[in-house]
């Protein structure tokens, strides 16, 4: 999954050069912030470590005698000690901020962080024994996703070391406004449920659409790249499979009432 992760930030930065509507100082900006990515996966390295286990553990104080009520009070103010006791003390760009066993993935704009925990490694997401091909158009489009997700308009204000500190200029800044209207355009002509009913709301979707179309050419880009390095997947050759899966995740069973809220939704259905 490491390997996965690390080709598709790679591949990002790859298209992020080809691209001819942002400047070479921008890009400068871009790379920094592709190339101090922290990505997090399945979970924290420490947590192998009985010791250090043990230790993280001491101050929660919970014996066999106690009650539910005293365990209650007891995790209680553990929770708050973690929140406080980070305070005044260096920043800690590889804590994942959110329960591990979440079978979703997210970004953090100031951390410039991705995390894919450990809940969401299982199928049909990844599986250790899955074809290449399935697994980039599954976890590893969602990994593209939260990438790209770190350069939207709120990521832009951002820096690699997660300062904030705005690092696109005015005429990329215009390119970059020009490229999401023509998302918004395309995806404004989508109108899944047929004539008279409601077409996508291609202006409120725009930052998910982007950021699965910025998220999937890389992952493509990678999996090609994997092919080349390592040969097509014996089990289920092709690209195809990557894209396959992808469709996989995003094919949920909705009632008939939701596909014209989704029309209007930012989130598309099926995707975490």
């Amino acid at each position: 999954m490491k390997s996965i992760a690390a080709s598709i930030s790679t591949a990002f930065r790859e298209n992020i050069d080809q691209l001819d509507w942002i400047t070479p100082a921008s890009k400068q900006g871009a790379f920094q912030k592709i190339d101090n990515l922290v990505l997090n996966i399945a979970y924290t390295g420490w947590v192998l470590d009985d010791a250090k286990l043990s230790e993280y553990y001491k101050k929660l104080g919970t014996v066999q005698t106690d009650t539910f009520l005293d365990q209650q009070d007891k995790v209680t103010a553990f929770s708050i000690y973690e929140m406080l006791f980070v305070l005044g003390t260096p920043v800690d760009r590889t804590i994942f901020a959110n329960e591990i066993y979440i079978t979703n993935a997210w970004d953090n704009v100031e951390l410039n962080s991705v995390s894919i925990p450990a809940g969401i490694l299982n199928g049909p997401f990844y599986d250790y024994n899955y074809p290449a091909a399935v697994n980039y158009g599954g976890i590893g489009s969602i990994t593209g996703e939260e990438i790209a997700l770190l350069f939207d308009s709120d990521g832009l204000q951002w820096d690699g070391t997660g300062v904030l500190n705005s690092w696109m200029d005015d005429s990329s800044m215009i390119g970059l406004t020009n490229m999401t209207q023509c998302v918004v355009n395309e995806y404004s002509n989508f109108c899944p449920l047929g004539p008279g009913n409601p077409c996508v709301n291609g202006t409120k979707t725009q930052a998910e659409n982007v950021a699965d179309n910025g998220g999937l050419q890389a992952v493509y880009k990678a999996f090609k790249s994997f092919e080349t390095l390592n040969g097509p997947d014996p089990l289920l050759p092709g690209a195809a499979s990557s894209f396959n899966a992808f469709g996989i995740l995003i094919c949920p069973s909705i009632s008939n009432d939701h596909p014209k809220s989704g029309t209007e939704s930012s989130i598309q259905p099926g995707l975490p």
